[in-house]
Parts: C-alpha cells; structure tokens; sequence
C-alpha cells in the first residue's frame, strides 16, 4: 500500500470571489478547432486518468462542513464530520467514521460529470495570458437542455483538468444548485480534492439554502 497527496484545503472565501470574476467575462470567438483540440486532448487524459474508471481501490480521508444560510447570506449554523471512505471502480464501498456526526450528511458524493465526453459549445475565456492553466467555457445549444454548464480550467501543455466550475439550470429538489471542483494527482491518478456545492433546497412551503464545503487531506491507493 503506497499512502500520497496531503494537501491543504483552499478557503471557500478565496473560491468564491473567484468563480464570480470567471463568470463575469463575455466569451471570445477563436477558432472553433483550437478549442476543440483542448477539448478532446483533455478528454482523454481524463479518460485514462479517473481511478473510477480503471478499478484500482483507493481511500479517501475527507472532513466536510455542512452550512446553513439565512436569508442575509450569512452562516446561520455549522455541522462538520471527518470521515474515511473507501472505493472500487468509483464506487463507495464503504465509510469510517473519524470525527463528527453523520446524520447531517448525505452519502459522500464526490462524483463529477466527465463534460468533456458530452457534446457542448465550447469557447475561449478572453484576456489569456498564456500562463499554465487555459480556462474553457461549456454550454448548451438550447434552454430545454439541463445539463451542467460552466467552465473548466486545464493545464495548458499537460491537458489536466486543474478547477472546475458547475451550474445546473434545473435540478429536481432544487431551485438552485452548482458544484465547484478542484483537482489533485496521486500517482498518475486525478481526483477531486475539494468540492464545494451551493444549493437552496425547495420544499412545499419552504426553502433551505446551504453550502456544503469538502476537502481530501488524504488518498491512499491499494496495490
């Protein structure tokens, strides 16, 4: 068994300020192959890359915080659980508790959709500078379909998927709802080691907003 990747979680303040200023920009027109090349290069990295999708069996230890918000935006509560979990072929076999209560929470779910496998428009945020990460915006062609939108962030000379950034225009349960990912490597492997989800739950006569913030301080892969 080899143990990797500790690694500090980034302070959902810093996040959030960020995915507005990303979202803030219009689109730019380069070409359609350009985008393209970026598209399908990290569509196969990803590919080959998801320990989901290779069967390998690997751990987790993750501590999550769950948040209530109020009307006003601000943290009307806090609950927060620290647990191990273990997969196989992206799947949660099983789960041991470290720290916390876990009623509050929902089955882990650090799960995200491979977008560069789906047929979206794709576009080149403006203003690159050429540095290491390249941000690419996905959307939809109609209204009517309710798949995830957002942008993603990839290395620019290794096609690594670095952030990426989700909303879902309608989601059952739901009268907003979007995931934000950041991803780590651990022998070749890529996971998200961060996960930040923001939501308001819709009920028959009331509402729910939270925000649901998850850090990976450790993978462990099992030969």
């Amino acid at each position: 068994m080899r143990e990797k990747s500790k690694r500090k979680r980034l302070p959902v303040t810093l996040i959030l300020p960020l995915l507005a200023v990303l979202f803030a920009f219009m689109p730019s027109s380069e070409g359609d192959e350009v985008v393209d090349y970026y598209w399908s290069r990290a569509a196969s990295v990803l590919r080959s890359r998801d320990p989901g999708e290779t069967g390998i069996k690997y751990s987790l230890t993750a501590r999550s915080f769950y948040k209530k918000i109020d009307r006003r935006g601000n943290v009307e509560s806090v609950d927060s659980l620290e647990a191990e979990y273990f997969f196989s072929w992206g799947k949660l076999d099983s789960s041991k508790i470290i720290e916390g209560d876990d009623r509050r929470f929902k089955k882990l779910d650090l799960s995200f959709p491979n977008v560069f496998e789906s047929d979206y428009v794709n576009y080149f945020y403006p203003n690159d500078t050429g540095g290491a990460e390249l941000a690419i915006g996905f959307d939809t062609d109609t209204l009517d379909d309710f798949r995830p939108v957002g942008l993603v962030l990839i290395d620019r000379s290794r096609y690594v998927p670095r952030w990426m950034y989700l909303f879902y225009p309608q989601k059952e349960g739901y009268a907003r709802f979007s995931r934000s990912f950041r991803f780590a490597e651990n022998e070749g492997y890529i996971y998200p080691d961060s996960v930040w989800e923001v939501g308001r739950k819709q009920g028959i006569f009331t509402s729910e907003n939270y925000r649901l913030e998850t850090g990976v301080s450790e993978m462990k892969i099992y030969r």
